[in-house]
């Protein structure tokens, strides 16, 4: 009993806050009289619609509760012939449960001005079927079934059409769609070719993406496999696990990406995100190198400017596309991400100016810090970490992992110099030196950054060691005393 009393209280209330309008033909109106004259009434339907009443038409009339006075004082000073001002006051009404009433004859208000206001429409929970407005779904659907049914069309899961296309629809749903305008059930094959989709295998491929599927065509014709693709931004993940994965990989990509281009290049933003990378994840390194061998000339034929090989369930100790990495099982994605950050580095050095190889390798670490919180890549010679180190590069390391340990290797007197560091090549790195690098890289970032960037990117066209004195002002040991101290040794 109480629930229905609460039902009949709540619906007398939404009522006695419209107008009505009783006409000859037994009609009744609900919405706003904007207007009443001896000839005429001005009436606001509840779907915004304007419309003139013959007084001669109207039985009855009854006007039902005004706006509330905070609502009309809020009014004050609006021009309630602009929409968006108007607007813009139903939207305040609207937070305030007690004024959602006078929000939406507000709202009605607008749709009199601008009958496409979309907040508005949205506001009073307008639906959109076959181009018409309606008050809600459920109105809009009788309409259209009686619509479609004057047409002959049956329906089938909110689609209609001809019996004979429900038929086909009812044995391969997948294969067909319902169409947002006209709500008929229409071939998804001819809806995404009008799209400009390409399908291939079971997804379809849209106009952007279709630069993926002859890479998809090598893998299967070199390799036997089926392989999934997925792009975000300007960075394509190819890969045997599923779509879903590969988009999230090439997120974490990107996120590499926007962590470079804030860090070193903000003013080449725009250029710097359309760099095309392609990243392809196979399940063994054997995959890697047989299509690297076999399909080396379709590398080439890329419209990526950068590719890289990654193997998940293998580990890899070897150079490929003048890149040396050396990963072990399980840091395959760390291993990409760096890839993009040397890559990104080497797509801004190339043709500038001769720069040393600790750098590429410490933003390539530095990257993969930004997207995974560690590094467990080595970039260094592979005979020499197989020398030295066994199992450490499972092991993540964080930035201030890192800076202990350089910290310990100074004080010990097994740190590389900064002068031997600058010169050494990516073939002679050993693990002090890799480890050297990620924190040196923040400490010019953090102390230095304008005279490094100079250094970086300027045009100065010299060697690396003297480079480093005209842009420094000193030789390299004066700076290495500058870096102890912000290390504390």
């Amino acid at each position: 009993m109480l629930r229905v009393l609460i039902t009949i209280l709540v619906l007398g209330g939404s009522l006695a806050a419209q107008d009505t309008l009783k006409l000859d033909d037994g009609r009744l109106l609900r919405g706003e009289i904007a207007s009443e004259s001896e000839a005429e009434t001005v009436f606001i339907t509840r779907l915004g619609e304007r419309i003139v009443v013959p007084a001669a038409r109207i039985v009855r009339s009854r006007r039902g509760r005004g706006l509330s006075p905070r609502v009309e004082a809020r009014l004050e000073g609006v021009d309630v012939a602009d929409a968006r001002a108007l607007f813009g006051v139903a939207l305040w009404a609207s937070t305030e449960k007690s004024l959602v009433r006078d929000a939406q004859r507000l709202a009605r208000r607008v749709l009199v001005l601008e009958p496409e206001h979309a907040e508005a429409r949205r506001l009073l929970e307008h639906v959109k079927l076959l181009g018409v407005w309606y008050e809600d779904l459920e109105s809009g659907r009788r309409a259209v079934r009686e619509l479609m049914k004057e047409r002959g069309f049956g329906e089938f899961e909110n689609g209609f059409g001809p019996e004979e296309i429900l038929v086909q629809v009812r044995t391969a749903r997948a294969e067909w769609v319902i169409d947002e305008e006209t709500l008929l059930w229409r071939s998804l094959a001819v809806v995404m070719a009008e799209k400009g989709y390409v399908r291939f295998g079971d997804r379809w491929f849209a106009p952007e993406e279709q630069d993926l599927i002859p890479d998809l065509v090598a893998a299967k014709e070199i390799l036997g496999l089926e392989l999934q693709a997925g792009r975000v931004g300007a960075s394509s993940v190819i890969a045997s696990f599923s779509r879903q994965g590969c988009e999230e990989h090439a997120t974490e990509l990107e996120k590499g990406r926007a962590w470079f281009i804030a860090t070193f290049r903000p003013e080449r933003r725009s250029a710097l995100s359309q760099v095309a990378m392609r990243f392809w994840v196979l399940r063994e390194e054997e995959h890697a190198r047989a299509f690297i061998e076999k399909g080396g000339g379709r590398l080439h034929d890329a419209t990526a400017e950068f590719a890289a090989f990654s193997a998940p369930l293998g580990a890899m100790s070897w150079g490929y596309l003048s890149n040396v990495t050396n990963q072990q099982r399980g840091t395959w994605k760390w291993g990409d991400v760096a890839q993009l950050g040397m890559a990104l580095i080497d797509h801004e050095w190339t043709g500038r100016v001769d720069c040393p190889d600790w750098i590429g390798i410490a933003v390539a670490h530095h990257t993969e810090i930004a997207v995974y919180g560690d590094a467990r890549t080595w970039w260094i010679a592979p005979s020499r970490y197989g020398q030295q180190e066994k199992t450490r590069t499972a092991e993540g390391r964080t930035f201030d992992g890192a800076k202990l340990e350089v910290r310990e290797d100074v004080r010990k007197r097994r740190a590389p110099s900064l002068r031997a560091l600058f010169l050494k090549k990516t073939n002679q790195m050993q693990v002090p030196d890799d480890n050297m690098g990620i924190v040196l890289l923040s400490y010019f970032l953090e102390k230095r950054k304008e005279l490094f960037m100079t250094y970086l990117f300027g045009s100065v066209e010299v060697k690396i060691d003297r480079r480093f004195e005209e842009v420094f002002g000193h030789p390299f040991e004066e700076e290495e005393k500058l870096f102890h101290a912000w290390l504390g040794v």
